[in-house]
């Protein structure tokens, strides 16, 4: 489930790069002297690692390779990363709207490094070149447009793609220049958070019904994947992930992409889309409880989806728990706002406030792996039932995973919901506070049970600044 929240603190946030041989210092965009807090800690060296097959030989990929393995040869082990230092660190700060403000700069996201240079987008969308090999910043594209991440770029023959909260762009990956800019929202409810894929000489991009300006899951706002001719930024293609918002476009929303296409050899796509809204977190619409003004199987969200190189389906399938006790899901995923649900008294909502599929899916050519969170929370009919000392405890733990891959719950998260949630008024401002992501947590669920927090509360920044976003 996407949450967007507001943040505050420091106007930036550092990269650190980690290397076997730490090098001393530190760097910026404008200075070579060391920064505060960044600091180089020797280590020993170590021989690359061979690359076996399918092990692709650096991160030159969002995912490490175009089937989003994340496997890649290094001399780094378990047994060794424990002795690795920085070898110099880059503050990402914030700019436009969001620096005058005085909120820091979001970085969520997993660099790509290519010919020695190490390429990345913050969640303003601001573009960045940085020699690996000393941290000099070679150039930046500010584009200042603010978006829930995690973003990301990717870099094919000599171009960085990437995107704004609006538009796909191409730059030159040695200048910084743009190239093309290509814009995809059909309206202010729409956005683009994700890093784009690219194969054999076409980018692909998806929107999401979230805009950090406006909100998020309103109604109208769509998932659509776009593929764009990689030199003009033309479209080839595109492919409705959520069709005509099963009958009721004005209140319904979903679908969307977070991370890039995995792709096969044959060129086949494999994307996972993203949950379907109205959700009760922003909340229920009026008239329509229990996502009533969407009954059916709201395809094609929550779902693994195949596609060809031409945009054509081949196959989907749901994905995570849908009958639940006495098959309490399919009353509710079938019900319409005059249906009786006769749900039990106390039941496990998975998967949950900050459950789901938020990494990319991996294919080896015969399968797909996906990573699934079920982080259950315990619900009744009015809401939350589970105090909020419980549910920290609950997510310190391992979350049960399904799907082949293992993930932690708060080690998932924390590219998400590691954003800081800010105050709106000038006493905070004067004074900020920094709220932990267990106090996030808390204040979502605020919203869903109706308990009350301090930090929480109107005047405390973060109910209001997270209900006007």
């Amino acid at each position: 489930m996407r949450c967007v929240v507001n943040r505050t603190g420091v106007a930036s946030v550092t990269l650190l790069a980690a290397a076997s041989l730490a090098a001393a210092g530190c760097t910026s965009s404008t200075s070579s002297t060391s920064v505060a807090g960044c600091s180089g800690k020797q280590a020993g060296t170590a021989s690359a690692a061979p690359a076996g097959p399918g092990v692709a030989a650096g991160w030159t990929l969002p995912g490490g390779n175009l089937a989003n393995t994340r496997d890649v040869a290094s001399a780094i082990t378990s047994a060794n990363v424990g002795r690795l230092g920085v070898a110099w660190c880059v503050p990402v700060e914030s700019t436009g709207l969001a620096r005058s403000a005085g909120l820091a700069d979001g970085y969520s996201t997993t660099p790509v490094v290519v010919n020695g240079v190490v390429y990345l987008q913050d969640t303003e969308s601001n573009v960045m070149a940085i020699k690996l090999a000393t941290g000099k910043v070679l150039w930046t594209h500010n584009y200042s447009s603010e978006n829930g991440g995690p973003d990301g770029v990717n870099v094919a023959s000599g171009v960085v793609y990437a995107a704004t909260n609006h538009a796909a762009v191409a730059l030159n990956a040695a200048t910084g220049r743009q190239l093309w800019s290509r814009t995809l929202i059909g309206n202010d409810h729409e956005g683009i958070d994700m890093a784009p894929g690219y194969d054999d000489g076409t980018v692909y991009v998806s929107t999401v019904p979230v805009n950090p300006a406006v909100g998020q899951y309103l109604g109208g706002g769509k998932g659509i994947l776009w593929a764009l001719n990689a030199k003009t930024g033309a479209p080839e293609w595109s492919w409705d992930e959520v069709q005509n918002l099963w009958g009721n476009p004005a209140l319904n929303s979903g679908g969307g992409l977070w991370d890039p296409p995995s792709f096969d050899a044959q060129g086949n796509l494999y994307i996972g889309i993203a949950n379907p809204g109205p959700i009760g977190q922003t909340p229920w619409p009026k008239g329509y409880p229990w996502g009533t003004s969407r009954p059916g199987p709201d395809l094609y969200t929550d779902s693994v989806v195949k596609l060809s190189p031409a945009g054509k389906l081949i196959w989907e399938l749901p994905v995570g728990v849908h009958s639940g006790p006495q098959n309490a899901g399919l009353l509710t995923e079938n019900a319409t706002p005059t249906s009786r649900i006769p749900l039990p008294a106390t039941f496990q909502l998975e998967p949950g406030v900050f459950g789901g599929v938020e990494s990319q899916l991996a294919t080896n050519g015969t399968t797909v792996f996906a990573a699934v969170n079920n982080l259950a929370v315990p619900m009744s009919v009015k809401g939350v039932t589970e105090s909020s000392a419980a549910f920290e405890a609950a997510i310190k733990e391992p979350a049960r995973t399904d799907h082949r891959l293992q993930a932690r719950s708060q080690g998932r998260q924390a590219p998400q919901h590691r954003r800081l949630v800010a105050d709106a008024n000038q006493r905070l401002a004067r004074n900020p506070v920094i709220i932990s992501f267990l106090d996030v947590q808390r204040c979502i669920l605020d919203d869903i049970a109706e308990q009350k927090f301090p930090q929480c509360s109107p005047g405390k920044g973060i109910r209001a600044n997270e209900r006007r976003l």
